[in-house]
């Protein structure tokens, strides 16, 4: 499977995994990835660092998330991109409606805000 999702244990954040290949082909399963949780209390964090490849269907999936956590940009935090993949989320200026940060360390069991 290339998209997992998980809920911490207090429900503050939904941490959803991509790998390999981010495209249009997964996007039924990046949806579901999202919606079969209850909303964060937080928000959605997205790991793209097993991701090489994605297109612009990805980028337009990550904006149907970001409007889909009912928050600004605060609502979706993008972590692990590669340097290929940061430079498309800065290109098409995604940094503007999503919080893309490389620390990838986030240990979501443990979070307790």
């Amino acid at each position: 499977m290339s998209i997992a999702s998980e809920v911490s244990n207090n429900g503050q954040i939904v941490k959803i995994n991509v790998t390999e290949r981010f495209e249009f082909e997964q996007h039924r399963e990046f949806r579901k990835a999202y919606q079969e949780h209850p909303k964060p209390k937080q928000y959605y964090l997205v790991n793209l660092s097993q991701v090489r490849y994605m297109d612009s269907s990805a980028l337009g999936m990550l904006l149907l998330l970001q409007e889909y956590s009912g928050k600004k940009k605060e609502g979706v935090r993008v972590v692990g991109a590669t340097e290929e993949c940061k430079q498309l989320l800065y290109a098409c200026e995604l940094d503007e409606y999503l919080h893309i940060s490389d620390d990838e360390s986030i240990d979501i069991s443990a979070t307790d805000h």
